[in-house]
């Protein structure tokens, strides 16, 4: 999820820079890796099956795309099988297709006796997409990080303390966006702030972003002793607003959320994914047991999915937070 997201502005290859605060969360896919004893050559040496059938199988699949740029970087000859268990939401602003990707990236390197170190790792990720990099950072039950502060095009990354094991409200509204939409009103509206036109290369003004405030935030606290209340001022997502004109029920979740008792709440990436923060288990339960209920009331919502989950390594005392549907 993101934390906090600028974007500083529009490069002339058409991608943006951005500054963003992002942080791991325990909702995940689950994803099962195997050697195939195949030909090598054969049109099926790298298989992808995923379930639920909410995103393809096959070579249209980001999973795919890593699997053949891992045989492609290491000239390893080979035969792969990827079953993905979907639980992220898909189109969502959460990472769920570059988590994917860079679990491919660091199952395979695993299962092929680690061809490629980590720096060599990380460059293949970069090449498949820009939140892979990220992903693979804070893959796996030891990461070398949960939480970063991100740049360029989000492949630049600044490792971060981690939130303490936070409770979490994550809500899917039922619109799916496209992030190529959402950049591109971003661009429109501030071509013509500049009076560039809607392809003008725009270059933000800003001195200080709001994600690179709560990196130094974050960098100053004691993570035992945080206090959740003070995220809230860091916590903002120049694409929400924009987002919100082609779904607007994300801005009525969001406000729901802070009514519920979240500390703080913000769309995650392009959206239209709501989180919201909370003190404690029990009012994160609460919460999204309420806001499930609500969600059947209010027609301009549609479906909403609601979870329950954690930002950050668990703690070693109090109650299990377990990453589920409410």
């Amino acid at each position: 999820m993101n934390l906090a997201f600028d974007i500083v502005g529009r490069r002339s290859d058409g991608y943006h820079d951005i500054e963003s605060v992002m942080h791991r969360i325990e909702l995940a896919d689950k994803i099962r890796i195997e050697r195939l004893d195949i030909d090598p050559g054969s049109a099926e040496s790298i298989r992808v099956h995923v379930f639920p059938k909410v995103v393809p199988d096959g070579k249209d699949n980001i999973a795919y795309r890593a699997a053949w740029a891992f045989f492609e970087s290491t000239g390893e000859r080979g035969a792969v099988s990827i079953s993905i268990e979907k639980k992220i939401p898909v189109a969502a602003g959460l990472g769920g297709g570059s988590a994917d990707a860079a679990a491919v990236l660091a199952g395979m390197n695993q299962l092929w006796d680690r061809p490629l170190v980590q720096e060599e790792l990380f460059g293949v990720a970069r090449s498949i997409g820009a939140d892979v990099p990220f992903c693979l950072l804070c893959h796996g039950d030891s990461p070398r990080a949960w939480a970063a502060l991100a740049c360029g095009i989000g492949d630049r990354l600044a490792p971060l303390p981690p939130l303490p094991g936070i409770p979490l409200v994550v809500a899917k509204p039922e619109a799916s966006l496209s992030a190529g939409e959402i950049y591109g009103m971003w661009d429109a509206r501030t071509g013509e702030a500049s009076g560039e036109g809607s392809y003008g290369v725009f270059r933000s003004k800003k001195t200080a972003t709001k994600a690179q405030a709560l990196a130094d935030w974050m960098q100053s606290q004691n993570r035992c002793s945080l206090d959740m209340a003070q995220v809230a001022p860091f916590m903002v997502n120049e694409l929400e607003l924009l987002a919100a004109q082609i779904c607007p029920e994300l801005l009525g979740v969001k406000a729901a959320l802070l009514e519920l008792g979240a500390t703080a709440a913000l769309m995650s990436g392009s959206g239209p994914t709501v989180f919201g923060l909370f003190q404690s288990d029990n009012s994160a339960y609460a919460a999204a047991r309420t806001l499930r209920e609500q969600a059947a009331f209010v027609s301009q919502w549609g479906r909403l999915d609601v979870f329950v989950t954690r930002a950050g390594p668990r703690s070693a005392v109090g109650p299990d937070v377990d990453a589920g549907q409410v």
